[in-house]
């Protein structure tokens, strides 16, 4: 600006009329507006490419909303009442924890499972399964022994003792809370929840252990999975009681979870080893595969230990540990969730160090309880 006040100073000196107010020409001023224009233009152009570009917000991510730790050692089932105020939790350490949902606040503690058939110094409770209804809460382990008992105080209402031993590794109650199915080292067993008289059995396949159990959402089906690597579903209507449906190879070793869909028009399985260690999802009337999921990213999961399906049906969350691959091959432990409808990754939560053993949705679908192998359980806000 004072070249520029400068230079029309001495323009003036120059004029000959000196006492007449000097006039820039037109002209002049046109080429300096110009200038200017093209001079904002070119720094415009500069800017463009040379600021920082304006980058997205990050996805909102998982947020806990407290962890609470009764069991002495690692968590095996975790499971929401069916109104969403309760959870209950079963563990390597033989009790089952009732917790309000809300607060992590405990109720109380259920110690029925005390004795281990198979010798051992542990009585793990590896099945938690709360009646439709809300007023019982059935639970197995290794001690042999199926019980029920009201979830208010923990009052015993049955034990069913297995005669030749063996372990109870899953509970799951007809959707109508009229029956009750559990699974143990051979066999599957059918009971009547208006009496507790034992309806059916249904031998395992091939004689493996089965390890999981899920019933259809009307009620009509059974889903097992076992150590055969084999998913079985077995009609459990009145009238074609104990007929096979359909068996079929899940693809992988070892089938420890199982899920339907909400609808019941699919079945969701994962293994704990194998390869490749996946989760698949097929066609619930003749097992078709219809997609797998082989964790985020693609084919990273090392282990799958459970899955669990949203009750909307949009999406499936799995509880695994998965590698980064060479050249240092670092194990990393997650629940991943995922869209089911198209198998896109949504969020991962960090479960280090200890990893999770078993997960569960809230009826609203809005939160994940964790259960983990350290003995605690923590609740997650999903931004979904």
């Amino acid at each position: 600006m004072a070249e520029r006040i400068d230079q029309v100073n001495a323009d003036s000196q120059m004029s000959p009329e000196p006492n007449r107010r000097h006039k820039h020409p037109r002209r002049q001023v046109l080429l300096g507006l110009v200038g200017l224009a093209a001079a904002g233009g070119g720094l415009a152009w500069w800017l463009s490419f040379h600021s920082s570009p304006t980058q997205s917000p990050p996805p909102p991510q998982p947020t806990r909303l407290y962890m609470f730790k009764r069991h002495t050692s690692p968590v095996r089932a975790i499971v929401w009442s069916p109104d969403g105020t309760r959870l209950a939790s079963g563990g390597d350490d033989g009790t089952v924890q009732v917790w309000e949902s809300d607060n992590g606040q405990q109720v109380f503690t259920y110690t029925g499972h005390t004795h281990n058939v198979t010798g051992g110094d542990t009585h793990t409770v590896y099945a938690v399964a709360w009646s439709p209804d809300g007023k019982h809460l059935a639970s197995g382990g290794d001690d042999g022994t199926v019980q029920v008992w009201e979830s208010d105080n923990g009052r015993q209402l049955l034990v069913h003792r297995e005669e030749y031993g063996g372990v109870y590794l899953a509970i799951a109650w007809s959707p109508d809370g009229k029956r009750l199915s559990a699974a143990n080292d051979n066999n599957v067993r059918v009971f009547d929840a208006t009496n507790w008289r034992q309806i059916s059995v249904y031998p395992s396949f091939d004689q493996q252990p089965a390890n999981v159990l899920a019933w259809s959402p009307d009620g009509t089906r059974l889903a097992s999975g076992g150590d055969d690597g084999m998913v079985q579903v077995t009609d459990v209507s009145n009238s074609n009681r104990g007929r096979l449906i359909s068996t079929y190879i899940a693809e992988h070793k070892e089938v420890n979870s199982v899920v339907w869909s909400p609808d019941g028009t699919r079945l969701a399985s994962a293994n704990t080893y194998g390869a490749p260690v996946q989760i698949s999802v097929s066609d619930a009337t003749n097992g078709h595969l219809i997609s797998t999921y082989t964790g985020y990213p693609e084919n990273s999961f090392e282990e799958v230990v459970n899955i669990a399906w949203s009750p909307d049906g949009k999406y499936l969350a799995a509880s695994v540990s998965v590698e980064d691959g060479p050249p240092d091959y670092n194990k990393t432990y997650m629940v991943q969730v995922w869209d089911a409808g198209n198998n896109h990754h949504v969020c991962s939560i960090n479960m280090e160090p200890d990893g999770a053993s078993t997960l569960t949705w809230s009826p609203d679908s809005k939160r994940l309880a964790i259960g983990e192998s350290s003995g605690a359980v923590s609740m997650w806000h999903l931004p979904l």
